[in-house]
């Protein structure tokens, strides 16, 4: 509560508006990013995760064919024609 007075207070006046050079500002989000996500990236670096789909392993199991749109059982699909 209390930075939120003083922050709306500080808007009011003219002599705090300072300019930004917009790299700063691109250096001090990056720094924070970093800071706050160390944990999760060493986490990450230590089980080896790798968040991207192009540097994972496939596993299609052994001598098995992907799995097609098929029935799960003998019996026919499901049609509205033949419900009574």
């Amino acid at each position: 509560m209390k930075a939120t007075v003083i922050a709306m207070g500080l808007t009011l006046f003219s002599f705090f508006d300072i300019p930004v050079f917009w790299p700063i500002l691109l250096v001090y989000f990056v720094t924070l990013l970093a800071l706050t996500m160390r944990n999760q990236i060493a986490h990450m670096i230590k089980y080896r995760y790798v968040p991207f789909s192009w540097g994972k392993a496939k596993y299609a199991g052994k001598g098995k064919k992907p799995a097609v749109d098929r029935p799960l059982s003998s019996e026919p699909r499901f049609n509205p024609a033949n419900v009574k």
